[in-house]
């Protein structure tokens, strides 16, 4: 699936998002471009065209970039769309029905476009990590991409003036004139147009971290979310997505308007002389942040991609392997011939040593079907459950299908699973044989079902035993088993593992025997 995603500015908050977004979702192709809502240049025009020509899903994520392009490109309007809306002005400029599908960044946006997505700010963790050493200097800092009266930085920064605290503020010009009046107070240390590694050390210096903005001009503040995430305690009022993260003890909000001096220089001393409350915050502020990861809202992302492209509900075909690398190609080939609508792959490799996870990649790249890859890392060892366990956590489809690499599915064998499939059944598929009996490497279920069960039992660490602990341990949870004649593969090669692992086999079945079994 092919993925154009089309921001303001490069370096803007907005962009930052989109590249988190392409970051954790390798599966799908994802190219980003920043247009100037207002004054696009020529190169940008025409790259767009290029890119939209090439995309299957156009992802907009400005609204007045989204309208401007459509405007001078009507041409691709057909093509499937998706506008998330990082302002809480834009909702009334239109109605939005050109679209197909929206999202919105907090719960105020949804509760005015209740149709749309909800896909909060998220930061990467993996980046801004907590930092163990908090200063013990009096230093408040605020952080804005464009410095200007909206952001309410001059109250601020007279405040910390008046009460003899030092102010780091971060940000790129916007209006000249008023981040001279800012630096008039002579208290503010102004770092212009930070790279991302310099502003992650510049939170390691703030004592108080301070969000200011007028009502009804940001939707977000991404900032916040990376103070809190590297521990600095957050001064804010009740703007933006602070509703949403505010729960009485992870921050102050105050209730005064951004130039409410009193008020700013009150809540302020309060915490700055507080160092316990201070610690108190910045532990909760951290827990709190906890949800809001890159990776999840990429995922997010990833599942609306599917939706818009797709009313068929997403199945995730986890195909299990181990160092057979050239079966498991023709195997995806196959796969990628299926008839229906919307599923990706999920390979769940033991440990092959062979180059499959290469191969996997190579595939990825040519394929509009998304093409997942996880690896247990253990090459010595029979992990086959936890294999499985972990593709099924990376699945987001809702239906799952698991498979092994030995089988060449017919074209409609998705198709013949999800017909059949209903909530508390684990359906499994005809391998070519006259057994009718469940054996789980053909076999589909729902996803939060399958979750909510147990999943496999990664306990069995030999051949012989997980099918039998599945079936009796999904059975006493009340799930029936359905043979599904209709969803068929055809094997390549026969496994003989029966006849040469009995050992383990018999292992296998003293655990068993042991779990009651």
């Amino acid at each position: 699936m092919k993925i154009l995603t089309i921001t303001d500015k490069e370096k803007s908050a907005i962009h930052r998002l989109a590249l988190g977004v392409q970051k954790y979702n390798p599966h799908l192709s994802i190219e980003i471009l920043a247009v100037h809502p207002k004054r696009p240049d020529n190169s940008q025009l025409l790259k767009y065209k290029e890119l939209a020509e090439w995309a299957d899903i156009l992802d907009f994520q400005y609204w007045k970039t989204a309208l401007m392009l459509l405007e001078k490109f009507p041409e691709f309007k057909r093509k499937k769309k998706l506008l998330t809306h990082h302002n809480p002005y834009s909702i009334w400029e239109s109605d939005w029905q050109d679209f197909d599908g929206l999202v919105v960044v907090n719960q105020e946006q949804k509760s005015l476009l209740p149709n749309a997505k909800l896909i909060p700010l998220a930061i990467d963790f993996n980046f801004f990590k907590w930092n163990p050493d908090y200063t013990e200097e009096k230093t408040v800092g605020m952080v804005a991409a464009r410095i200007e009266g909206k952001k309410g930085i001059l109250p601020v920064a007279q405040a910390c003036k008046e009460l003899g605290y030092k102010m780091i503020l971060v940000g790129r010009v916007s209006d000249a004139n008023y981040l001279h009046e800012v630096l008039r107070t002579g208290v503010v240390d102004f770092r212009n147009d930070v790279s991302d590694e310099e502003l992650r050390d510049v939170y390691k210096e703030m004592a108080i971290y301070v969000f200011n903005s007028v009502d009804n001009f940001e939707a977000g503040s991404l900032p916040v979310l990376e103070a809190m995430a590297t521990g600095v305690p957050v001064l804010t009022r009740r703007i933006g997505h602070i509703p949403d993260l505010y729960n009485g003890m992870n921050m102050v909000v105050r209730d005064g308007q951004p130039d409410d001096l009193d008020d700013l220089k009150e809540n302020l001393k309060n915490l700055m002389e507080d160092k316990e409350k201070r610690m108190d915050l910045r532990e909760k502020g951290w827990r709190t942040v906890l949800t809001r990861s890159d990776e999840i809202r990429a995922r997010e992302y990833s599942k609306t991609y599917h939706k818009i492209w797709s009313k068929s509900t997403l199945v995730s075909v986890i195909v299990s392997t181990f160092n057979r690398k050239d079966i498991l190609a023709k195997v995806l080939d196959r796969l990628l011939g299926q008839d229906y609508p919307s599923f990706e792959i999920v390979v769940a490799d033991d440990g092959s040593t062979d180059g499959t996870k290469e191969m996997v990649m190579k595939k990825r790249k040519k394929s509009f079907v998304p093409i997942k890859y996880i690896n247990t890392g253990d090459t010595e060892k029979y992990h086959l459950a936890k294999a499985r366990n972990m593709a099924a956590i990376e699945a987001e489809g809702d239906i799952l299908v698991f498979m092994d690499d030995r089988f060449y599915p017919n074209k409609n064998m998705i198709s013949e699973f999800v017909k059949n499939l209903y909530p508390g059944y684990f359906l499994h598929g005809n391998k070519g044989s006259e057994k009718c009996v469940f054996v789980e490497n053909l076999s589909c279920v729902y996803r939060q079902e399958f979750i909510n069960a147990g999943m496999f039992c990664e306990r069995i660490e030999q051949y012989g035993g997980l099918t039998q602990e599945t079936q009796k341990r999904f059975q006493r949870q009340g799930f029936r088993f359905l043979y599904v004649n209709s969803a068929q593969v055809r094997p390549i090669f026969s496994s003989h593992s029966k006849w040469t692992k009995k050992e383990e086999i018999m292992k296998s079945k003293i655990i068993l025997q042991k779990m009651g079994m």
